[in-house]
């Protein structure tokens, strides 16, 4: 059980928890809710915005859950020739 004040990465991202673990700072991953395929196919905009998107839909998904602790979400979206 989290205490008040954890630190979820809400992500299952390996490069994500290497940035993390290299912080020291202690925190716990749960692998979000979201759908990240169907949100991707539904999404007008920027692949910048894309990838703002889907970090706070990853965020919100877990802590609609865990609303006392700290959810960080992260996301990265690779574009090349304007294909996502």
């Amino acid at each position: 059980m989290l205490k008040k004040n954890n630190i979820i990465l809400a992500s299952s991202s390996l490069s994500r928890r290497k940035i993390m673990d290299a912080t020291g700072i202690k925190y716990t991953i749960i692998e979000p809710f979201a759908n990240e395929e169907n949100l991707k196919k539904s999404f007008k905009g920027t692949t910048k915005k894309l990838a703002l998107m889907l970090a706070e839909k990853k965020a919100l998904s877990i802590s609609s859950k865990y609303n006392d602790c700290y959810v960080i979400g992260a996301d990265q979206v690779l574009s090349f020739k304007g294909e996502v």
